[in-house]
């Protein structure tokens, strides 16, 4: 009898052990897949960044060309004379310089979007005749 109670004491610490043990490497696993999945998130991001500082880069240098381009014609006197003429007003002896001014507004359209907003039951009372309609 006290070996039965030894048997079964001993086959309950290696079921408990082999608990145990799958426990801890089922724990390893887990925080394995998990370390995984968050590099490979950081890779995404990573990789996300890249392609928009490449973006970037190409903006960048294209807008570097442009101002070259410029640069290279800031020089000649037909930009000058260009420059002078749209942004200085000036103009060569015997011309005339021409300004467009834009419409003014009249006060009947001013007048239109300060009017007030009638509500529903103003509106009814108007249809069925009940109030004077405001002009």
């Amino acid at each position: 009898m006290i070996a039965k109670k030894r048997k079964k004491r001993k086959s309950r610490k290696h079921v408990l052990g082999a608990i145990v043990t799958t426990v801890i490497v089922l724990g390893v696993i887990v925080f394995l897949f998990a370390t995984n999945w968050k590099i490979e998130q950081r890779r995404e991001e990573v990789s996300a960044k890249g392609r928009y500082l490449q973006q970037e880069v190409e903006r960048l240098e294209m807008q570097k060309e442009e101002l070259e381009s410029k640069m290279s014609e800031v020089g000649e006197s037909e930009y000058l004379e260009r420059e002078a003429r749209e942004k200085l007003q000036l103009k060569k002896i015997g011309e005339e310089v021409v300004t467009i001014l834009a419409p003014e507004k009249t006060g009947e359209s001013t007048q239109q979007t300060q009017e007030e907003p009638k509500s529903f039951w103003q509106k009814l009372m108007e249809m069925l005749g009940l109030t004077e309609v405001r002009e």
